[in-house]
């Protein structure tokens, strides 16, 4: 079994949807937490300087990514977001690795 996986995310709301995005990333993030036991941490910020929500998210290991993306609701929040025009860029989503720092 190979490590954890760390991803960071950005999400640019496009102007005047962040409520909608936030009401949207709750549910998900609902879902997530009872569909997904190898998704160790989804949590995410607002960014307000940058109209962004901001995702840290560490899975048990690339299986749990893949799992992650393969999963209804996945496909589902990024056509809504579509649909509704509620991104003002598209998803960004970054695979990081830990090198430093320490967390309690």
């Amino acid at each position: 079994m190979a490590g954890a996986v760390h991803v960071i995310a950005f999400i640019t709301a496009a102007p005047g949807k962040k409520d909608r995005i936030l009401e949207v990333l709750v549910a998900t993030a609902a879902k997530i937490k009872e569909n997904e036991p190898d998704t160790l941490q989804y949590e995410f910020y607002w960014d307000e300087k940058n109209g962004q929500f901001v995702f840290i998210e560490k899975y048990k290991n690339s299986d749990a990514v893949t799992a992650h993306r393969g999963q209804p609701y996945y496909s589902e929040i990024k056509a809504l977001a579509e649909a509704e025009q509620l991104l003002a860029a598209p998803i960004e989503a970054r695979l990081i690795a830990p090198v430093g720092g320490f967390a309690r």
